[in-house]
Formats: structure tokens, sequence, C-alpha cells
């Protein structure tokens, strides 16, 4: 949890982060730099939430409020209510002073926002909205770039698991394998409908709808008790639609046997491949549009790592050559890096990784971790929250094997401006080095 930004012209924000099936730890509260601690949230009983609210229930944190050092602050999910109405009434015994908009993120990666009316304590959730900007004039048909690195997406949905095998409808709210051993599963069996009731048919269509056939997005299935319980498959060919459930074909990529019950409750991320692109003739430079206003689901800017780099017998953390932005004063953004790192092919030291997302001034901000390895049958993963310039050290058991770690989180930018940068090193010093590849991706979106 960030602390609140502060513009003259507008209204006091607070941007929170939920991520999985466990909240980023938030950042204790202190009273400009005082050191004072803050009371502990207020939780909400079920008969204190109004017009259809109700709480989403476990493993999701109760909802409930506070005021840390005259700013108020909101925690947990909730569920059920219609759009702009009222959840719960603060009390008058300690209800802010002055209204209050905190900009929050819901599971499905939505920005939200809390109303605090302070005349009579009224706090209402309202799913925030954004405008285009104007389009800029249209320049003619240039080369076709490279394919770029690929994204993960924020948003999970909610499936429990079915052990069984058969080439039929999992039922409601189910997903299961065509093979009880994950290395040969070549078929996922996938109910339209989530275990919340939502109708995904239309959204699961879209999986395969990539160009790039051989490899049309990413499926990563984690256990929503036990992120380190986690399996990713390629989707390798087109859907079958079932009627009121889908066959997937699919490829694995990591081949761990995941221990997983009838009725586990599963977390479902999707990664789509870009289309493959034709290369035409290149044309003449188009006249620059003007800036739109950011879209609430569109990165703002994605950097991409051109060139290999290098570090040999150092654990002391050094800017990445590439990989960073300057951060405008009194700004929020989401934030995501995706490192690809190994260690050399020879020698059998392991220096592993050392890596965190830092900022050159006073940073607001957290992020959580996970790795992946395309080299070994197991995946290390960690959905806890640090804060920003916080270490996090990575393994690199085979030597050659390529490795993924990726970073995800918020940032508010301080006044007078910070540089925003992922900084890495070797976790063990050693003269076998540890190398992080091209193709490594910082981006972020600029929130307001």
């Amino acid at each position: 949890m960030s602390k609140p930004i502060v513009e003259p012209t507008q209204s006091r924000k607070l941007i929170e982060q939920e991520w999985g099936s466990r909240q980023l730890y938030r950042r204790p509260a202190s009273a400009s730099g005082s050191g004072s601690q803050c009371d502990d949230f207020t939780e909400l009983a079920s008969n204190e939430l109004e017009n259809g609210w109700q709480w989403v229930g476990s493993p999701w944190e109760t909802p409930g409020y506070r005021i840390c050092n005259g700013v108020p602050e909101i925690k947990g999910f909730v569920e059920g209510g219609d759009d702009c109405t009222v959840v719960f009434n603060w009390p008058v015994t300690d209800r802010p002073t002055e209204d209050w908009v905190l900009v929050g993120i819901d599971s499905g990666g939505n920005v939200v926002e809390w109303h605090i009316d302070s005349s009579n304590g009224d706090v209402s959730l309202c799913l925030a909205s954004c405008t285009s900007g104007p389009s800029g004039n249209t320049g003619a048909t240039g080369a076709t770039g490279a394919t770029g690195a690929q994204g993960i997406s924020l948003g999970p949905v909610d499936y429990r698991w079915d052990s069984g095998t058969a080439s039929s409808d999992p039922g409601s709210g189910h997903l299961r394998y065509n093979n009880a051993t994950v290395s040969s599963v070549t078929q996922i069996f996938i109910s339209e409908t989530d275990n919340r009731g939502n109708s995904l048919a239309q959204y699961i269509a879209q999986w395969d709808d990539s160009t790039h056939t051989a490899l049309r997005g990413t499926l990563f299935v984690v256990s929503a008790l036990a992120p380190a319980i986690m399996t990713v498959f390629s989707i390798s060919g087109a859907i079958t639609d079932n009627g009121g459930w889908d066959t997937i074909p699919v490829t694995p990529v990591n081949t761990s046997t995941p221990t997983l019950s009838d009725e586990d409750e599963i977390l479902l991320w999707f990664c789509r491949t870009g289309d493959d692109g034709v290369t035409g003739p290149t044309g003449a430079t188009g006249a620059t549009g003007a800036t739109g206003s950011g879209g609430g689901s569109d990165w703002t800017t994605t950097i991409v790592k051109s060139a290999d780099e290098t570090v040999t017998s150092s654990t002391t953390l050094q800017d990445d050559n590439e990989l960073s932005f300057s951060a405008t004063s009194n700004k929020s953004y989401l934030i995501e890096s995706c490192l690809i790192y190994a260690r050399a092919a020879t020698g059998s030291t392991n220096p592993g990784l050392k890596a965190t997302i830092g900022a050159s001034n006073a940073y607001q901000g957290t992020y959580h971790f996970g790795a992946i390895s395309t080299g070994l049958a197991s995946i290390n993963s960690g959905f806890t929250g640090f804060q920003l310039n916080a270490s996090q050290n990575f393994g690199t058991e085979v030597n050659g094997a390529k490795y993924t770690c990726q970073f995800v989180g918020a940032f508010t930018c301080p006044s007078g401006g910070a540089t925003l940068k992922i900084q890495w090193a070797q976790a063990t010093s050693s003269t076998n080095g540890t190398t992080v590849y091209a193709g490594s991706i910082l981006r972020y979106l600029l929130l307001d």
C-alpha cells in the first residue's frame, strides 16, 4: 500500500494493489518520518455492508478501514453491489474530516475508486473510467519490426480443479487435463463459466486468436492457496467449442506434477502471443499524432533490452544498461518487468541473480515477484510483496539454462521526480558470470 498522493488541484488519492490469493504487504505507515505506528484496521461485519455488497470470502482479506496519520485507508475485497453505490458508513467517532477518493486495482486489473463523503460518512465504490484522446494523422506503412517480448497478464480468473481425464464437460466452474501426468497432457477441458458464475465464453475463445500458430499464448494454472504449485502450458492449436465447455490443445512448459485435489481452488493467468507480421516496403515517416489520454488497460511505454549484459564477481546492485525510465513528479504508475537470465555454461559455482525495482529518489511503492525455469522440471515463485529497492535472490541451478523472473508493482513518484530502474547483480560473487539477455522488458502504465 503506497502513501497518499497529494495534488494541489485535485482530490487526494491512495494506490493499493491486490494480486492473486494474497495481498501485497502493507508498508508501515508513519507520520512524516516520525516512526509512529498506525492502529489496526476496524474490520466490517457482514451486517454493516449495504446495497447488496458482501465480502468475497476466504482467502481474500476481510474488508476494513482506519485512519493512519490523518489519512483514511481501506482494505479487502467486496462484490455484489451496483457501481457507485454505498458499501458501508464510516462511524462519526473517527470519520475523515474532508472528502477523499482512494484509488485501487481490483482482481481483474481494473482501476476502482473509493469515494468517502465526510459530511455523512457514506463510502461508495466506483469503477473508474477514462476517455481516449484524438487520433493523430496516419503515416505511410513502414517495415514490420521484430516480434516484441511476451508480456504477463495481471488479471486472474477463478476455477475449481477436477481430477478426471475424460474428454467431457468438467462441470460449471471446473477445469481438468486429459492425462494425470503433466508431461503427457495434450488437452485441457474447461467450463465456459468460472467458479463465481461469470460467463467467459468470449474471453476463452480469444486464447487461440494469435496468428503465431506454433505458440498462440501461455496459460498459467496456479493453486489459490499454495502459489508454488504452478503448471505452465503453451496453447498450440485451435480451441474447440463444445457448447458450455471448450477443448484447448496445449504443450506443457514445465513437467512437475501439481499436488491438486478435487475442488481445490485454482487461478488462471493467460498471456497472448503477438501476431506474426508481414514485411512490407519501408514507408515515409508519418506525422506525429496528438497525445491521447491514458486508456485503462494499455501500457504507456514498453522498454525492450536490445543487447545481452553480463556481470562477473560482483554482488553490488547496478543499474541495468537499458531498463529504466524517468518518472514525473507526483504521478502514479503500474510497473512490470520480466528478466531473462542465466549463468555461464561452464564452471561449478552457482552465482544466481539478485534483482529489484529501484528508485533514485525517495520512493513510495511495492512489488511482488515470481521466477520460472525454462531448463528444469520445477517452478519457483513468490507472491509476497516488498518495498522498492529491496532485492530478491534467484537461483541458476543448471549451467547455461535460461530462467525468467518477473516483478509487478505500483509506484508513486515523489516531488522532484525520480528514475525508476531495474537493478541487478550476482546473488553470490563468482567468476562464473551471470547474464541478463536481450528481450528482457520493463513497462509501465501512467495512472494519473
